[in-house]
């Protein structure tokens, strides 16, 4: 099992072909599987990685105080680890925070930066809270019934009625290696505790910041001031996509991140 011993905590990690280096960093509760529209049609090209972190999926999951800066050193101890100087960070929600926590303290480690569906910290919590509360409620009845009902927060009406497929394959991803309640809490709370908009101007990297219109969790505004304050960024929108965009618009996602990472 390819797992590496990285500032303390073991993490689960997968390595898939060949090219410039290309991290991928997940969001609050979802393992490393959910990359699975993207893996294929990124390591055609990149030396794609992809690794749960700290509380998620085959990693280690410690009950004990987690931060964004804890995480975002763990992901440049793995780049340690595989002896990879810089590599180009793709970061997805609570993995967009990571990406800009690595981004800001680690500049030289970032070769171009890609935040999805994410935030700067400022604001979120107060506009998003009475959402957070709803969310959170959903914590009664089997694991499957609630990882499904909760779904409805991060995808589109339509699409989470149609898509059955999909969903079904989302739900069994998460079921695999449950993440136990103090885990995604204990995530929960570290990024409810991040706040870099006065940090985010450091950001020295090329930087793509892409937002569903129909995002729920993160609302594009957020996302628009997020790409606002880095220098050298920026912005695109998704059409009729909420906050699994990556999901939702796999197909429009893959092509401006393949065609940001190209220029």
């Amino acid at each position: 099992m390819p797992q590496v011993k990285v500032k303390g905590i073991t993490l689960y990690h997968e390595i898939h072909g060949r090219g410039e280096p290309l991290l991928l960093i997940h969001g609050l509760g979802y393992p490393c599987e959910m990359w699975f529209a993207q893996l294929l049609i990124f390591s055609q090209e990149f030396t794609t990685m992809i690794f749960d972190n700290r509380g998620t999926g085959r990693s280690e999951k410690p009950d004990e105080e987690y931060s964004i800066r804890q995480m975002a050193e763990n992901a440049i101890g793995l780049l340690d680890h595989l002896a990879i100087s810089s590599a180009h960070i793709v970061g997805v929600s609570m993995g967009g925070l990571i990406a800009q926590e690595m981004a800001i303290e680690f500049p030289k480690r970032i070769a171009k930066l890609v935040l999805l569906s994410t935030h700067y910290g400022t604001g979120y919590w107060e506009a998003t809270n009475l959402l957070w509360e709803e969310t959170l409620s959903v914590s009664t009845g089997k694991m499957e019934e609630i990882i499904r009902e909760k779904l409805r927060f991060s995808l589109t009406p339509e699409f989470y009625r149609e898509q059955w497929e999909i969903i079904n394959r989302i739900v069994k991803i998460r079921c695999v290696n449950p993440q136990p309640a103090y885990a995604f809490m204990r995530q929960f709370e570290a990024a409810k505790k991040f706040d870099a908009k006065e940090r985010v101007r450091k950001i020295s990297a090329p930087t793509l910041v892409l937002s569903g219109t129909e995002d729920r969790i993160v609302p594009i505004e957020l996302a628009r001031r997020l790409a606002e304050q880095i220098p050298n960024s920026r912005f695109y929108e998704i059409k009729r996509a909420s906050h699994l965009a990556f999901i939702e618009r796999a197909d429009e996602v893959n092509r401006l991140i393949l065609e940001f990472l190209r220029q």
